[in-house]
C-alpha cells in the first residue's frame, strides 16, 4: 500500500502545520509551496495520522483537510478510536474542497463538539476515492502543540486501521483540529432532581427500523421503571425499541466515557448532547463518546432498537475519574419519583395519538402527480412543474410513460378503524418516503434495489392525510405500500382505505412565459475563453479570448483541446404549452439555465455524464444560457432535450435563436476591455496547441519587469525542464531550450506574485 500511496503522490512535499486553539484560530501557510495538479489519483481509501492527546482532554471543535490543487470534492473526515476503531459520536463532518487556498485548510465545525480524553490515542482520517482529489503522502512532515502528538501515518477501509509508519510526525493528506484545551474546557452542570430514587424509566415499542426512531413520535407498547438499561420487559425477539431515561450519578468533576454495545443501534446523550451514536443496523459493535460533567446526577437518555437476528443485545458502561471501564451500576442510576408532566426529558406512559384529518369532501381514490427527470432521492416535488396529473385507486405506476427517470407523488387520506399505532412499509426500487400529516414515518429514499422499510406511529381512528413520493431512476420500477396496526394482520394497503378530497387534484403549475425577443435571428452568440477551472467558472468576471455566432451548440470555435470554455447565449423556440426535459452530456462540466432558473446541473471535473433536469414552459422563445469547460482529457459536449409530443433528441438549429444585436454588444465588450490594459489576458500561454514538434512559443505577459521561474513537469510529475529568465514588463515569447517528446505537460510559473498554470498537449 505504501509503495501505490508513493506512486500516486510522486512529488515529495514537506508541510507544517498546527493544531488550531480557538475555534477562531487561522492556521497559517508556513512554508510557500509549488501549487499544481499531481498526475495521479488516490484509491478507495481512509488516509491520515494517528496521535495521541497529552496530560489533559481537549475539546474538539472543527476538522480540517488542506487543500491541494485542482481538489473539487467533498471529503468525509473522522475522528477515530485508535483502541478499538470505533468512530467517535459526533465526530465527522463533510468538508468540500471546492472553494479555498492551495496549501492552507477548509474548516468545517462539528455538529457537537467532542471531548477526547487525556493520554488516549485517535486517528483522524479522511475518505479518499479512486479517481478523486489529490492529496499529499505519507512523508508530509508536521509540526504538532503540546496538547497532542503525532505518532505517524495512518489508513484503513473506514473501520479498520493500519499504522504504517512508527515515523512520528508524518501524515497523509494532511489533516488538522482546532480544539479548546482542559483550562478553557466547559463542564456540565448536574441536573440533581430532588425527588430522585434508584432506577430507570423505560418505554417499550414494536416496529421495524434500520435506525433508531424519534420514539417521541411514536406510542409506547407499556411503560415502567427498572433497575438498569435491562431488554427483558420485551414481548418478541425482533423488531422492537427500548427508550430509557433517568439520571446517572458521577462521584467527581471530570471527564467521562460512556460506551454502548449493542445488536442493532443505540443512542447514548447526556442532557441534550449525543455522546455515543452506535445507530443503524449491525451486529454487535461498541461505540463510545466522551463528555466533561460536574459530580451529580445528570440526565441520561438511551435509545435502542432490534431489527432482526439472533442478537439482541444493549450493554451501557461508562469510565471516569476513579472509575475504570466498567456497566454503569444500579446504583448510579436513578429516575424522578414525580408523574412525568412532558417536561423533565422522559417518557409519558402513553404517547399521545395523531387526530384524524376526516375532510369533508372525502371520496375514494388518490391524487398523483407524475413527473420525469433523473434524481438520487426523491425530489421535492413542490419546486417541480409535473408531466401530468389524475386520480388513482391505490399507489399505482400503472400511469407512468416511460420505465427509467420519473417520479410520482401521491396525495390522500387512509382510513383507520380504531386508536392506536401503526406500522407502515413501503417496498421500492429506487426511493420512497411516506408520511402521515407532516410526519416522515417511513424513510426509504435514495438509490438502491427493492428493499423494505418501516415506522410506526400512534393514530386515532379516523381518515388522517398521507402522502408518498417515488422516483425510479434505472432498472426495476417497484412501489408496495402495507400497514399493520390493532386488528389489522400486515397487508398492502387496500383501496377501501383509500381517499382523496373531490378537490385534491391541483392544477398545473404555472409555466413560465416566453421572453421572445423582438430582434430575434437564427443562431446562438458564444464566448470562448482560456484557462484552467475545476467548476464552470464566472464568465462575467472574465474576459473572452474571443467571441461569434454560431448555428448550435459546438465546441469548433476552441483553439485549443484543453483548459477552455464557452459561454452561449441565445433563446430555444417551443412549440406548445408543457414540461420540457433538458440534458447536458459532458467531459468536464456544464450548467444549463432558462431564464435566470439553472434546470440542468452538470458541473465539476468528471468524465463524460449526462444529467437532466425539468422545466415548464409556454409555447415560444425563451432565453437560454450553457456554460461548459474542458479541464483535461476527453472535449465533450451535446446538449438534447424532449417535450409535449416529441421524445429526446439534440436541439436542432432550427430552433436557436439569438439576438441581432447580442453579437455587436459582445464585441464592444471585449474592445473595451482590451483599451483598459494592454496586456493579452492569458499571463503565460503557450503555442501551437497541441504542439507538433515539442518546441512551442512561451508567452508571458508581465505587469511589471521581474525574474521568473518556469517549471515543466510531464504526466508522471516528473520535473523535464526549469529555467529562470529576466522578462520586461509587457508581452516577451522565447521557445523552450530543449524538445519535448509526445504527451502531456504542465507548465508552472509565477507572474506578478500570481501561481499560473497552463496544460500542453505534444502530438
Amino acid at each position: 500500500m505504501k509503495q501505490n500511496h508513493t506512486a500516486q503522490s510522486m512529488l515529495h512535499w514537506i508541510w507544517t502545520f498546527i493544531f488550531a486553539k480557538t475555534p477562531k484560530f487561522t492556521l497559517p501557510t508556513l512554508l510557500a509551496v509549488l501549487s499544481f495538479a499531481l498526475p495521479g489519483y488516490s484509491q478507495n481509501v481512509w488516509l491520515g495520522m494517528k496521535f495521541t492527546v497529552g496530560n489533559n482532554p481537549i475539546r474538539v471543535t472543527d476538522l480540517g483537510r488542506v487543500r491541494v490543487v485542482g481538489n473539487s470534492q467533498a471529503h468525509t473526515v473522522k475522528l477515530v478510536q485508535a483502541s478499538n476503531g470505533a468512530d467517535v459520536a459526533t465526530g465527522s463532518v463533510s468538508i468540500n474542497m471546492a472553494g479555498g487556498t492551495e496549501g492552507q485548510f477548509n474548516y468545517v465545525a462539528l455538529s457537537n463538539p467532542v471531548t477526547l480524553a487525556a493520554n488516549t490515542a485517535y486517528y483522524l482520517v479522511s475518505e479518499e476515492t479512486t479517481g478523486g482529489d489529490y492529496w499529499h503522502d505519507s512523508n508530509t512532515s508536521v509540526t504538532t502543540d503540546a496538547i497532542a502528538a503525532c505518532n505517524g501515518p495512518v489508513s484503513g477501509t473506514g473501520n479498520t486501521f493500519t499504522v504504517e509508519s512508527s515515523t512520528p510526525n508524518t501524515s497523509y493528506v494532511p489533516l488538522d483540529f482546532r480544539y479548546t484545551n482542559s483550562s478553557q474546557l466547559t463542564m456540565r452542570n448536574a441536573d440533581n432532581p430532588a425527588n430522585a430514587v434508584n432506577g430507570i424509566d423505560y418505554s417499550y415499542y414494536h416496529g421495524a427500523w434500520s435506525n433508531v426512531p424519534n420514539f417521541s413520535a411514536l406510542t409506547a407498547v407499556k411503560t415502567g421503571e427498572q433497575t438498569g438499561f435491562s431488554l427483558a420487559p420485551r414481548t418478541r425477539a425482533d423488531e422492537f425499541g427500548f427508550r430509557f431515561m433517568g439520571y446517572v450519578d458521577v462521584p467527581a468533576d471530570g471527564t467521562y466515557t460512556f460506551y454502548t454495545s449493542s445488536d442493532d443501534g443505540s443512542i447514548l446523550n447526556i442532557g441534550g448532547a449525543v455522546v455515543v451514536n452506535n445507530d443503524g443496523l449491525h451486529g454487535q459493535a461498541e461505540r463510545s463518546g466522551t463528555i466533561a460533567l460536574k459530580a451529580g446526577k445528570h440526565a441520561i437518555t438511551v435509545n435502542y432498537f432490534d431489527n432482526s437476528g439472533s442478537g439482541d443485545i444493549l450493554n451501557v458502561s461508562y469510565a471516569g475519574p476513579g472509575i475504570s471501564k466498567q456497566i454503569i451500576p444500579a446504583s448510579a442510576l436513578y429516575r424522578s419519583s414525580a408523574p412525568n408532566t412532558g417536561n423533565t426529558g422522559n417518557p409519558s406512559p402513553t404517547a399521545a395519538l395523531r387526530a384524524a384529518d376526516n375532510p369533508a369532501n372525502a371520496v375514494s381514490g388518490l391524487s398523483y402527480a407524475y413527473y420525469q427527470g433523473a434524481w438520487s432521492d426523491v425530489p421535492t416535488f413542490s419546486s417541480l412543474t409535473p408531466v401530468k396529473t389524475g386520480d388513482v385507486t391505490s399507489f399505482s405506476l400503472a400511469p407512468r410513460t416511460r420505465n427509467d427517470d420519473f417520479a410520482f407523488n401521491y396525495t390522500g387520506y387512509i382510513d383507520v378503524p380504531t386508536d392506536g399505532t401503526y406500522t407502515f412499509y413501503t417496498s421500492s426500487d429506487d426511493g420512497s418516503i411516506l408520511s402521515i400529516g407532516g410526519n416522515v414515518v417511513v424513510d426509504n429514499n435514495g438509490l438502491h434495489a427493492t428493499q423494505e422499510r418501516s415506522g410506526a406511529i400512534g393514530l386515532k381512528a379516523g381518515k388522517h392525510a398521507i402522502t408518498v413520493g417515488f422516483f425510479e431512476r434505472g432498472g426495476g420500477e417497484v412501489l408496495n405500500v402495507s400497514y399493520e396496526g390493532p386488528g389489522i394482520n400486515k397487508q398492502t394497503v387496500p383501496a377501501s382505505a383509500l381517499y382523496r378530497t373531490s378537490s385534491t387534484a391541483a392544477p398545473t403549475p404555472g409555466l413560465r412565459n416566453p421572453d421572445n425577443p423582438s430582434d430575434a435571428v437564427s443562431g446562438l452568440s458564444y464566448a470562448y475563453y482560456q484557462g484552467s477551472w475545476s467548476t464552470v467558472p464566472t464568465f462575467s468576471s472574465l474576459t473572452p479570448v474571443k467571441t461569434g455566432d454560431i448555428a448550435s451548440f459546438t465546441l469548433e470555435p476552441r483553439t485549443r483541446n484543453e483548459s477552455f470554455a464557452f459561454s452561449y447565449t441565445g433563446y430555444i423556440d417551443v412549440p406548445a404549452d408543457g414540461t420540457y426535459t433538458f440534458f447536458t452530456t459532458s467531459d468536464d462540466g456544464s450548467v444549463l439555465s432558462i431564464g435566470e432558473t439553472v434546470v440542468v446541473d452538470n458541473n465539476g471535473l468528471h468524465a463524460e455524464q449526462e444529467r437532466s433536469g425539468t422545466i415548464g414552459l409556454k409555447a415560444g422563445k425563451h432565453a437560454i444560457t450553457v456554460g461548459y469547460f474542458e479541464r483535461s482529457g476527453q472535449e465533450v459536449f451535446n446538449v438534447s432535450y424532449d417535450g409535449p409530443g416529441f421524445d429526446k433528441q439534440v436541439i436542432p438549429a432550427s430552433i436557436l435563436y439569438r439576438s441581432a444585436g447580442a453579437s455587436v454588444a459582445k464585441a464592444a465588450a471585449v474592445t473595451s476591455a482590451a483599451s483598459v490594459s494592454a496586456l493579452p489576458t492569458a499571463p503565460l500561454s503557450v503555442y501551437p496547441n497541441p504542439s507538433t514538434d515539442g518546441r512551442p512559443t512561451i508567452t508571458w505577459q508581465a505587469k511589471q519587469a521581474q525574474d521568473v521561474t518556469l517549471r515543466v513537469f510531464n504526466k508522471q510529475g516528473t520535473l523535464v525542464s526549469l529555467l529562470t529568465r529576466s522578462v520586461p514588463a509587457g508581452e516577451s515569447s522565447f521557445q523552450l531550450p530543449s524538445t519535448l517528446v509526445s504527451g502531456t505537460y504542465y507548465f508552472r510559473a509565477t507572474i506578478d506574485g500570481e501561481p499560473q498554470n497552463f496544460t500542453l498537449v505534444v502530438e
